[in-house]
C-alpha cells in the first residue's frame, strides 16, 4: 500500500539485504585503516534490489509467497540515485591496499555471488547519506511511478477482485493482471509450454 500511494520504495541497508554475504571482500594487504574506512563508508549506502524480469518462476516462488502475491512493474523517477547493473562473480572480490574508498563501495554494491544470477538484478544506489545521531544512515526512499500489478498463479478469484477494487481507488488507470502459468518461465532455456495446464 505504501508504494502504491507513495510512489517509493525504501532503500536497504547493506545489512537488511536477504544475502548475509552482501558486501563481502577479502584483501591481502588492508592496513586496518583501510578495513574500517570501508566498513563505515558501507554505513552511508542505501539499496533497492529490482529485477529485469517479471516471468521468472524462481523469482514467484522465492520472493512473492509462491506465487499467492504479486510483482509490481514500475520506472524510477529520479537521477539521484545510480543505476547499477548487478555483476555476478564466481568468487569472493579481492582488493589491494591502496584503493579509493569511491571505487571500493562501486564494486561492493555492483557484486554478488552467482548463486544469485536466476534474479537478473539490476539496483538503484545512493551513496555519502549523512548519518543520523545514533551513527546510523538517514532513511532514503527511491521515488517510483508504477505501471502494472502481476498478480501471481495461485491468488484465488476473491483476492483477485479484492485488489483490483483497492488499487481502482487508488489509481483508476492502473492495470492488474493475473499471471497464468503459461506466462511463466519454468526452464532456464525459456522453452514455453504450449498447452494449458
Amino acid at each position: 500500500m505504501d508504494i502504491l500511494t507513495q510512489n517509493r520504495l525504501y532503500g536497504s541497508t547493506f545489512k537488511e539485504l536477504n544475502d548475509p554475504m552482501e558486501g563481502f571482500f577479502q584483501s591481502k594487504n588492508f592496513t586496518s585503516e583501510e578495513w574500517e574506512k570501508i566498513k563505515k563508508a558501507k554505513d552511508t549506502v542505501r539499496i533497492c534490489s529490482l529485477s529485469k524480469c517479471h516471468d521468472n518462476v524462481l523469482m514467484w516462488t522465492h520472493y512473492a509467497d509462491e506465487h499467492r502475491g504479486c510483482c509490481i512493474e514500475l520506472e524510477v523517477n529520479t537521477d539521484k540515485w545510480e543505476r547499477m547493473d548487478i555483476e555476478y562473480s564466481k568468487t569472493p572480490m579481492q582488493f589491494e591496499s591502496g584503493i579509493e574508498e569511491k571505487d571500493a563501495l562501486n564494486q561492493i554494491a555492483r557484486t554478488k555471488s552467482d548463486f544469485w544470477k536466476y534474479e537478473n538484478e539490476v539496483r538503484y544506489v545512493k551513496t555519502d547519506l549523512p548519518q543520523t545521531n545514533e551513527g546510523k544512515p538517514h532513511k532514503a526512499n527511491l521515488p517510483i511511478r508504477v505501471i502494472k500489478i502481476y498478480l501471481g498463479v495461485r491468488v484465488d478469484k476473491q483476492q483477485q477482485d479484492r485488489i483490483k477494487r483497492i488499487v481502482k481507488k487508488i489509481n483508476p488507470d492502473l492495470i492488474v493482471e493475473k499471471m497464468k502459468r503459461t506466462d511463466i518461465k519454468f526452464w532456464a532455456n525459456d522453452l514455453r509450454m504450449n498447452s494449458t495446464i
